[in-house]
């Protein structure tokens, strides 16, 4: 039960970061807190490797979720957060993109 209030206290610590950020937020701070619950002593050593690790797995995420978004935001005709599936989609995903309204 201890675990599942961390992880939700956590978890409610992330809103409004970043992808990356809430990774590496996540990471450090559930390291931490199973080794609180574990009565485990960790080094200053200790925690500079873990906020090492955890700010790599954050760079790694961001770096994901910026591939993501680059992938769904493909522009003429291909893809505008899903596959467009007519000429309605396609004008109204190019429309958005020039900012332009686009009636269907």
């Amino acid at each position: 039960m201890k675990q599942q209030a961390d992880a939700l206290r956590i978890q409610s610590e992330t809103l409004g970061m970043s992808v990356g950020k809430a990774a590496e937020y996540t990471a450090v701070q559930t390291r931490l807190a199973d080794a609180l619950r574990a009565k485990q002593t960790l080094t200053e050593t200790d925690i500079s490797a873990i906020k090492r690790q955890a700010a790599a797995l954050g760079e790694a995420a961001q770096a994901a979720e910026r591939a993501r978004i680059g992938d769904q935001i493909k522009f003429g005709g291909r893809n505008f957060t899903s596959q467009p599936r007519g000429r309605h989609d396609r004008a109204a995903a190019q429309g958005f993109i020039s900012g332009r309204r686009h009636r269907l």
